[in-house]
């Protein structure tokens, strides 16, 4: 009987998510913010799941003042298996109509322009 209350309390406790931390945007400049979402140490999270969480982040601080968020940039990093995840991502709070909302450029940078 132990063993199989062990063994669902592992099983229950093992789906579980716990949840990541947020950063406020930081304004970085005219209507361009930046913001970070870490994990905590040793939980299950895919980068795609933090990466979203950071657009979903940006997203609710640009509707606050009825406007879309317009992605500059996003990385993710860190190994959910035995380290924190985390993504940054830089974004400006533009109108809907704003041309560059319209056909964002989602292409990442050469490795050269980086360095």
């Amino acid at each position: 009987m132990r063993i199989a209350i062990l063994i669902a309390t592992v099983t229950i406790s093992g789906g579980c998510m716990v949840s990541q931390k947020t950063t406020e945007p930081l304004l970085i400049a005219k209507d361009t913010y930046t913001l970070n979402v870490v994990t905590p140490t040793y939980y299950s999270y895919s980068a795609s799941q933090i990466r979203n969480a950071a657009m979903v982040a940006a997203s609710e601080h640009c509707a606050k003042s009825g406007k879309v968020m317009l992605t500059r940039d996003i990385d993710s990093s860190g190994n959910n298996f035995s380290s924190r995840m985390s993504s940054n991502i830089t974004f400006s709070c533009v109108d809907e109509s704003d041309p560059e909302f319209q056909r964002q450029k989602l292409q990442p940078e050469p490795e050269a322009a980086k360095e």
